[in-house]
């Protein structure tokens, strides 16, 4: 008994320790012209858990609109798909349902990544084209999209950190690179109970759902 007693209660520590404990993730971007760099890497646990991932780069062939990518694609498999007005309608409604869990989630959401914190924002860039004053242009409107995504970032998130951003022009040359480093911290805690309340919300509209087309239905054949 004592034995079951000790396994609880550390259990429960442990439960407690995990909802207390950071979820760090580390995001790195670089691009220089043609060779582009994402590093996202994950840190909990005070470093127990580590996960890096390098997402495939992704280029887009401006003359024919084509998309090259470093992922390895399978052999697509042909499956022969069927329609009717019965699968046309229940799409219809999961679509509707989604739609719903969208709406009432917003403010879930919005106030979990109010408990966001952004510890790290660093965003450099460069451009240039051999016209001077193009370029000069070029680098306003840059500058005016990162205060733009700066602004909405504030909006939405904790910043704990002074951004450090910058756009550096280049004249009398052809030239696009950028670096974008940032370190976010999220409590596990947190996050779980965002995900049962978003899971709770889904559940409820689903039951909504359920019952209008219950009432629905009796409406019909009376």
């Amino acid at each position: 008994m004592k034995i079951l007693l000790f396994l609880a209660i550390l259990l429960l520590l442990l439960a407690v320790y995990i909802c207390l404990s950071s979820v760090t993730i580390l995001i790195h971007y670089a691009h220089n012209g043609d060779n582009d760099q994402l590093t996202i890497r994950f840190k909990a646990l005070s470093g127990l858990f580590r996960k890096k991932i390098n997402v495939p780069v992704i280029k887009v062939n401006v003359p024919d609109a084509s998309i090259d990518t470093k992922a390895k694609t399978g052999k697509a498999n042909k499956k022969r798909a069927s329609f009717s007005l019965e699968w046309a309608k229940k799409k219809m409604e999961e679509t509707k349902m989604i739609i719903r869990h969208v709406q009432d989630a917003q403010p879930i959401v919005a106030r979990f990544l109010k408990k966001v914190n952004i510890r790290q924002l660093y965003w450099h860039s460069a451009v240039g084209v051999i016209d001077a004053p193009l370029t000069a242009k070029i680098s306003g409107v840059a500058w005016s999209a990162k205060a733009v995504v700066l602004a909405v970032i504030h909006r939405f998130f904790r910043v704990a950190c002074q951004p450090d951003y910058h756009v550096q022009p280049a004249f009398n040359r052809n030239i696009t690179a950028t670096e974008f480093n940032c370190i976010i911290q999220v409590k596990v805690g947190h996050a779980i109970l965002t995900a049962c309340k978003l899971l709770a919300n889904y559940q409820r509209i689903k039951h909504s759902d359920k019952v209008s087309g219950k009432h629905a239905g009796n409406n019909e054949t009376v």
